[in-house]
């Protein structure tokens, strides 16, 4: 019966390690497709003088108040 009882644990640990794994590498390939898009989007813009201060501009902070408020409104939170 305790053998039984091991068998099952290690088995199920495998299963939730093998997931995990797995999960790590959908997340990895996600980043690079989203990398890959963004460079695309993004060869066409202008180079931002203040890119790389680390403050964003008002027109940047601007349009991020206005996401947030929108998706706020979406989901009905206050």
């Amino acid at each position: 019966m305790i053998l039984q009882s091991l068998i099952l644990m290690v088995a199920g640990m495998g299963t939730v390690f093998v997931f995990l794994i797995v999960l790590i590498y959908a997340v990895e390939v996600t980043s690079g497709i989203v990398r890959r898009i963004e460079a695309k989007l993004d060869a066409g813009k202008p180079a931002d003088p203040g890119s790389g201060s680390g403050s964003g501009s008002g027109d940047e902070k601007a349009r991020i108040a206005g996401v947030i408020a929108l998706a706020r409104v979406k989901f009905g939170l206050k």
